[in-house]
């Protein structure tokens, strides 16, 4: 039987020791699985590291993504122009 960990922790049977605490995740990836986009159901590292760092008690978590860098030069050089915009915007406002 499996255990929801996230569940655990909003019903308040469990409290992480981390709380208070934010994360940054940057990742790069070959598709394009962001929200709107065909794939995006295939986004399987944010609801994971939501769940592991939610179990933990960090619950304010910012995702940046480099996608599309498995595709042609166009896409990819979008995807990197994204994730630097992106990343800049993070460190102004951290």
């Amino acid at each position: 039987m499996a255990i929801d960990l996230a569940s655990l922790a909003s019903v308040g049977q469990f409290t992480g020791l981390l709380q208070n605490k934010k994360i940054l995740v940057i990742a790069s990836l070959g598709g394009n699985y962001q929200a709107g986009t065909p794939d995006a159901a295939l986004n399987h590292l944010e609801p994971y590291l939501r769940a592991i760092f939610g179990f933990m008690g960090i619950t304010e978590m910012s995702f940046i993504y480099a996608h599309s860098l498995h595709k042609d030069n166009e896409a990819r050089e979008e995807g990197l122009a994204g994730a630097r915009e992106a990343i800049q915007g993070a460190i102004e406002d951290w």
